[in-house]
């Protein structure tokens, strides 16, 4: 799996998180079933935590920050060539695109 970031998203991300070089980005998945952000009422949606990557499965390192998925969670990505993560400005978030 590939792993892509667009520009407006690594802004929001350097913005909302006051990342700097250096910095590592965990990207997971989490349960949750009542939450309304969820994958095609899976239950499952995305999350991000700043961590260090212990067993790393999937990698990008962009303008010297490092986004990350852990292998043990390549799990529930199983079918998908690639997550694209998107800035949606009208609501001010990030969307994740499993594609």
């Amino acid at each position: 799996m590939k792993l892509e970031i667009t520009p407006e998203a690594l802004d929001w991300f350097r913005r909302e998180l006051s990342l700097k070089e250096g910095d590592t980005v965990r990207l997971l998945i989490h349960y949750q079933e009542q939450e309304s952000n969820c994958f095609a009422g899976t239950g499952f949606s995305m999350r991000f935590s700043l961590e260090k990557p212990r067993k790393t499965g999937v990698i990008a390192e962009v303008e010297g920050i490092t986004y990350f998925i852990d292998d043990d969670d390549l799990l529930f990505y199983p079918e998908f060539e690639r997550l694209v993560i998107l800035y949606n400005r009208g609501e001010d978030r990030i969307v994740y695109q499993m594609v």
